[in-house]
């Protein structure tokens, strides 16, 4: 038997733990930035649908500053409940002239 073959066993314990850990690090990122966009779309979704004098969606904070309506919308990413993380992103528009306040 030679002193070289049990390397590639060595080797592979000491990578898998550094490769995993990157791994799930890479898809909390990218979890992280779908809520974002989800939660940006969903604000200007929002301010558009109250600047039109509609209802905007339920989970949406809506405030009116003079002629314009800002949204604020915040998400947990999924499987970041526990650590606290929370996307947040708010939209301005400007009210229509016949809008109604929301």
């Amino acid at each position: 038997m030679k002193r070289e073959d049990g390397m590639v066993t060595a080797e592979l314990a000491v990578t898998l733990p550094a490769v995993t850990t990157l791994l799930v690090f890479i898809l909390a990122v990218a979890s992280f930035g779908s809520a974002q966009v989800q939660t940006c779309s969903l604000a200007r979704a929002g301010a558009r649908a109250a600047a039109l004098g509609q209802a905007p969606p339920a989970s949406v904070q809506i405030k009116v500053d003079g002629q314009q309506v800002v949204a604020l919308a915040t998400k947990t990413p999924q499987g970041m409940q526990y650590l606290g993380v929370e996307a947040k992103c708010e939209a301005v528009a400007v009210r229509e002239p016949d809008g109604a306040d929301p």
